[in-house]
């Protein structure tokens, strides 16, 4: 169906671009079936097709077809997209994410050692404050 619709946006004049734009957003979203799966998950996108292998071979087979511009309706959603990925602290806060934040078990026991970390920072300066103006 998206191959006979995006060769309808081809031959007609004036039939814009919108399915080829988004078979060529979609491409540069998904590359394996862990794409999928992840799109999937958080309600994206849905799978009628039977495995997320089979969708993600989809999308890379149907934008080969595809001679895309820089323009259309996903262009500019693309070019934002790319650009937030690129930013260093965007990739640092996904990285603190997955490491530390990933289970409940994970967030508690960060939560512990920041907690402990204060504990002693008070102990030493209280020590250190005792030690100076004894009573």
């Amino acid at each position: 169906m998206f191959l006979n619709l995006m060769a309808f946006e081809h031959l007609h004049v004036g039939a814009g671009c919108e399915v080829s734009s988004y078979i060529w957003f979609m491409d540069n979203l998904i590359d394996t079936k862990k794409d999928v799966e992840l799109l999937r998950s958080k309600g994206i996108i849905e799978n009628g097709m039977g495995s997320d292998e089979e969708v993600a071979l989809l999308f890379n087979k149907l934008s080969k077809e595809v001679t895309m511009e820089q323009r259309g309706p996903f262009a500019r959603l693309q070019k934002e997209l790319s650009d937030h990925c690129k930013r260093r602290s965007n990739r640092y806060c996904a990285e603190f994410h997955q490491s530390y934040l990933s289970s409940p078990w994970a967030i508690l026991s960060l939560l512990a050692a920041v907690f402990l970390l204060m504990l002693t920072v008070a102990q030493t300066v209280y020590s250190g404050l005792s030690y100076h103006n004894p009573h």
